[in-house]
């Protein structure tokens, strides 16, 4: 086996744009920092004027009340609506029982959040009704409570709970 000394070895021809061997490293980290700063610098401009127009949407959202409801509450005075509130949730048949408890969980947590917050609001509500398994209450509202409900934040929509009679078929 022969070895070869470290002398018999070509010499590395030297570029001038990059310096010499032993400082090639260093400009090869500068412009990687520099590109990395860019980067970050970008993602945080983008995140952060996703997260203002997210807000933006959030304060400016506007729920609309359907005519029906506006009539019922014209000619009664009051209504039973369903509400449904801000809650990812998915049928409780393609979920596990861990799952299952927790969506439920958040469930009644914000349904919990939008009644206190009307109880705070000195609105009274008559006859709520929460469901376990999935994101809407049915509550009575007045013109007051119901234009409450469409600013509240919470909320993703309202409409009239109007029954529907069964049919046998």
């Amino acid at each position: 086996m022969s070895t070869r000394h470290i002398n018999d070895c070509t010499p590395v021809e030297q570029d001038a744009n990059l310096g010499p061997p032993h400082r090639r490293w260093r400009t090869s980290l500068a412009r990687h920092a520099v590109v990395g700063a860019l980067a970050v610098c970008s993602i945080g401009c983008v995140l952060s004027s996703t997260s203002f127009a997210a807000d933006e949407a959030k304060t400016s959202k506007t729920i609309q009340v359907p005519q029906n409801l506006q009539e019922i509450l014209q000619m009664q005075g009051s209504a039973r609506v369903i509400v449904r509130l801000k809650a990812d949730f998915e049928p409780e048949g393609t979920l596990t029982p861990v799952e299952i408890e927790k969506q439920r969980a958040k469930i009644a947590h914000v349904q919990e959040q939008f009644l206190n917050g009307l109880k705070d609001s000195s609105f009274q509500s008559l006859q709520e009704r929460k469901f376990a398994t999935v994101p809407y209450v049915t509550i009575y509202v007045n013109e007051a409570v119901l234009q409450y409900i469409v600013q509240n934040p919470l909320v993703t929509s309202v409409e009239a709970d109007i029954p529907v009679p069964a049919t046998a078929n």
